[in-house]
C-alpha cells in the first residue's frame, strides 16, 4: 500500500511452477519449537515480472508466505519420494506491516504518452524506452541521446476489451521481432543476444484497462553504429513458445490463453554522436572501501588469497594476497560484487551480492576446514616429486545434475605445490557449498603438473573426485608418452580423411547421470606416402587417447561441446589406454 494505506494496484501474475523449478528454486529449513527463521527479502532483485515497479515515495508492505501446493507435494511424492520437500508445511501465513521508502531508481519509467499499436482481439502494445540516470535528454526528441547508450525496452501490453485476458510470457522477453528503419526508410540490422537457459514462464491475468509491463532481455539498439533518426517497432510474439510436462502435455500456454502477435506503435529514436563528456557522465561515481576476513571467534585472518569481482562480465577490482588487512579497495562503485577468498585452515568461500560502502569496512566470517592430503610420486619407481604445481580444475556437488564447465581448463589457479617429500596439503576445501546444501558434499578436481625441470620426464595427472578431509595416498605421474601410427583406406578415403584427437577425462560424482567427459580436441596432422597416412603425437600424458576420424565425403559435419569433438553418425571413434610409447596404432574405416 501507499503511506496512507491505499492498495498499490497491479495486474495479477504468477510463476509457472514445474517440478525442477520448485526443487531448485527454494530452500528447506527445519524449525524447532520457538525457533525463528530470518529471511532477507530483496525486492530489487526479484524476477522482474513479480516485482512492483514503484516510483519514489513512502510505502507499507506485508509479506505472505505460501507453502507448497498439494498438487506439487503429490508430484514430489510420486517422482522423488525421498525428497523432504514433500513434507514441507503446506499452509499460508501473513506478516505484520512494515514501512519503506523508495528514493530513486536507476532507470525510471518514462512519463511521456505511449504510442500504441493496433488492437488485436482485446490487447494492444506499446514500446517504452528507459534510459540510464546520467542521460538527461529525450530519446525521441532532438538533439537525441548519445550513440551506444544502453537503451532498455519495456513492452506495455494493455487489455482494451471488456473481458479478462490471460497470456503466458517469459520473465524477460526474447525472440520478439524488432524492426528499425533509418530516415531514408531503409532497414537497419540490429544485433541481439538471447538467454540459453531454462525459460522462466509467468502467466498474466489482465482485467479490462489493466497493463502488463514486460522487460526485454536486450534491445540491441546500442548496436546501431551511425547517428541519425530511426523508427523502432516490435512484433511481440505470444505464440512462439510452449512448455510440456513429463507426460508431453502442454503446460504453457494453456487453452484460453491469448496466443497471437501484437504490433507496437512506431517510436522515434534520435541518436547523436557520442562525445568524451558523454563517456565521463556514463562512468559511475567511485569510492574507497575495505574488506577483512575473520574466524568464527572474530580473530582477524592475515594470510591467504582473495578476489573481488563485479558486473555482468566479471571485471576484477582486486586480486591478491591478504598481506595487509583490512584490504583497501579503490575504484569501487555501488554495483554489487562477489568476494572470493581462500585462507589456509579455513574453507574457501564466495560471498555474492555484496554491496560495498564508501569508507566502510565489510567483514566476512570463515569456517575452519578439514585438511586433504596426497603425495606426488613417480609412477616408475615411487620417487617423490617435489614442487609439482596443483591447479584448481573443477568444483561441483555430489548430487548435482550437472556441474559448471571448467572454464579455465588446465590453466586454473595454482592452489599449492608439493614439498620436498612430494606431499601436498589442501587446507581450503569446502565440505558443503552453503548455497547448494541439499546437493551434498562439495566435489573437487585438480590438475597436477611437474615443475619445469621435470616436465621432460613426467607428464601431468588429474586428481579427483576429491572431498574435504580425504587422505588420498600417492598420485602417480607417468613419463610423457609419444605415439605414432597409420591410417589405412582406399585412395578416395585417404583423400577425404580428417580427424581430431584429444585426451578425455571423465568427471564423476555420486550422481551417475551427471558423469561428464572433459576434452580439448585438436586437429590430427598427417603425412601421406606409400598408400597410407601417418601421424605422430608427442608429449602425451598417461591415460586415454581418443581419435575421432571421418573417411566420408566432404564437407564433414562436425560438432563440438565447448572444445570437445562430439562424434557424428559417420565418424570412426578409436580409443587407446596409454602407459608407454606406441608405434603400432592403425586406424581404418569401419
Amino acid at each position: 500500500t501507499d503511506a496512507d494505506g491505499r492498495q498499490v494496484l497491479r495486474a495479477e501474475r504468477e510463476f509457472e511452477r514445474d517440478l525442477i523449478g520448485f526443487l531448485s528454486g527454494q530452500s528447506l529449513h527445519e524449525l524447532a519449537p520457538g525457533q525463528t527463521l530470518t529471511v532477507v527479502l530483496r525486492p530489487g532483485r526479484f524476477n522482474p515480472p513479480l516485482d512492483y515497479d514503484l516510483p519514489p515515495g513512502d510505502y507499507r508492505a506485508t509479506v505472505r508466505y505460501r507453502g507448497p501446493s498439494q498438487e506439487m507435494i503429490d508430484e514430489v511424492r510420486a517422482r522423488l519420494p525421498e525428497r523432504k520437500e514433500a513434507t514441507a508445511w503446506p499452509h499460508e501465513v501473513v506478516s505484520n506491516s512494515a514501512s519503506f521508502t523508495i528514493r530513486d531508481t536507476d532507470q525510471a519509467p518514462n512519463e511521456k504518452p505511449l504510442v500504441w499499436g493496433p488492437e488485436r482481439d482485446g490487447l494492444r502494445a506499446a514500446i517504452e524506452f528507459r534510459l540510464p540516470k546520467y542521460v538527461v535528454e529525450d530519446a525521441s526528441q532532438l538533439p537525441g541521446i548519445p550513440l551506444k547508450t544502453n537503451v532498455r525496452v519495456v513492452f506495455h501490453v494493455q487489455n482494451v476489451s471488456d473481458r479478462e485476458i490471460t497470456f503466458a510470457s517469459e520473465t524477460v522477453r526474447q525472440g520478439d521481432r524488432i524492426h528499425v528503419t533509418n530516415a531514408a526508410g531503409e532497414d537497419v540490422d540490429v544485433k541481439n543476444v538471447w538467454y540459453s537457459g531454462m525459460p522462466q514462464m509467468v502467466r498474466w491475468r489482465l482485467k479490462p484497462q489493466q497493463t502488463a509491463q514486460l522487460p526485454v532481455l536486450a534491445s540491441g539498439l546500442e548496436s546501431i553504429d551511425e547517428p541519425g533518426l530511426y523508427q523502432v517497432q516490435y512484433t511481440v510474439r505470444f505464440n512462439g513458445m510452449q512448455q510440456k510436462n513429463a507426460e508431453g502435455e502442454v503446460t504453457f500456454p494453456l487453452p484460453g490463453d491469448w496466443q497471437d502477435e501484437l504490433e507496437t506503435g512506431k517510436v522515434l529514436l534520435v541518436l547523436r554522436p557520442r562525445t568524451g563528456d558523454d563517456d565521463e557522465r556514463a562512468k559511475p561515481p567511485t569510492f574507497t572501501s575495505a574488506i577483512e576476513f575473520v574466524d568464527t571467534e572474530g580473530a582477524l585472518l592475515e594470510d591467504g588469497w582473495f578476489s573481488v569481482t563485479g558486473g555482468a562480465f566479471g571485471e576484477r577490482y582486486e586480486d591478491g594476497s591478504l598481506s595487509s588487512v583490512p584490504v583497501e579497495l579503490t575504484g569501487c562503485t555501488d554495483q554489487q560484487v562477489t568476494v572470493s577468498v581462500r585462507v589456509p585452515g579455513f574453507e574457501e568461500a564466495q560471498f555474492y551480492h555484496v554491496e560495498l560502502k564508501p569508507n566502510r569496512k565489510s567483514t566476512f566470517t570463515l569456517k575452519r576446514s578439514q585438511t586433504t592430503r596426497f603425495v606426488v610420486v613417480a609412477a616408475t619407481d615411487g620417487r617423490p616429486i617435489a614442487n609439482a604445481r596443483v591447479r584448481f580444475f573443477h568444483r561441483t556437488s555430489a548430487l548435482a545434475s550437472s556441474g559448471p564447465f571448467p572454464t579455465d581448463g588446465i590453466s586454473g589457479p595454482v592452489w599449492t605445490s608439493s614439498d620436498e617429500q612430494g606431499r601436498v596439503v589442501l587446507e581450503s576445501l569446502q565440505a558443503i557449498n552453503p548455497y547448494y546444501e541439499k546437493l551434498g558434499d562439495s566435489i573437487y578436481y585438480f590438475y597436477v603438473e611437474p615443475q619445469r625441470s621435470d616436465r621432460e620426464r613426467y607428464g601431468p595427472a588429474f586428481v579427483g573426485p576429491v572431498r574435504a578431509g580425504q587422505e588420498l595416498g600417492p598420485v602417480k605421474l607417468w613419463p610423457l608418452i609419444d605415439v605414432s601410427g597409420e591410417i589405412h583406406g582406399t585412395p578416395e578415403e585417404l583423400d577425404r580423411f580428417a580427424a581430431e584427437w584429444d585426451q578425455p577425462v571423465t568427471l564423476t560424482t555420486d550422481n551417475p547421470q551427471a558423469t561428464w567427459m572433459y576434452a580439448v580436441s585438436d586437429k590430427l596432422t598427417t603425412a601421406r606416402g606409400d598408400g597410407k597416412l601417418t601421424f605422430k603425437l608427442t608429449g602425451l600424458r598417461a591415460g586415454t587417447l581418443r581419435i575421432v576420424s571421418n573417411f566420408g565425403p566432404r564437407p564433414h559435419s562436425v560438432s563440438h561441446t565447448y572444445a570437445r569433438r562430439d562424434p557424428g553418425p559417420s565418424d570412426v571413434v578409436t580409443t587407446f589406454e596409454l602407459t608407454n610409447a606406441r608405434d603400432d596404432i592403425v586406424i581404418e574405416n569401419r
